[in-house]
C-alpha cells in the first residue's frame, strides 16, 4: 500500500483514486529507470522530454526549450534513494 494512513479529508473513493494515481506513477518511474538507467531525464508534466548523461547538460538544454520551473530533472537509478530525500532540523517544539 502506498499510503499508510487514510488522509482525514479524503473519502474512500478519493483515497482509492489517489492510491491508483500513485501506483501508476511508480510503474512509470520503474519503466523509465529501465530505459534511462543512470541518465538524467527531463520531465514536463508526466512525459520524458529528454535524457542526458549529466545534470548540467540536462539543465542547459532544458532551459532552451522550457521556462525555468516548468520541468523536473531526475536521475534514473533503481531504489528508493533515487527519489527520496531526508532533511534534519535542530528545531524543537516544546509546546506540542
Amino acid at each position: 500500500m502506498l499510503i499508510d494512513e487514510e488522509h482525514p479529508r479524503l473519502n474512500q473513493e478519493e483515497h482509492c483514486f489517489l492510491q491508483f494515481v500513485l501506483s501508476i506513477r511508480c510503474i512509470l518511474f520503474l519503466l523509465w529507470v529501465e530505459r534511462y538507467l543512470n541518465q538524467y531525464i527531463v520531465i514536463v508534466g508526466e512525459e520524458v522530454k529528454g535524457a542526458y548523461d549529466d545534470v548540467g547538460t540536462a539543465y542547459q538544454e532544458s532551459i532552451k526549450l522550457y521556462k525555468p520551473g516548468s520541468f523536473l530533472i531526475q536521475q534514473c537509478k533503481p531504489g528508493k534513494d533515487a527519489y527520496t530525500q531526508t532533511f534534519h532540523s535542530r528545531v524543537r517544539f516544546d509546546h506540542v
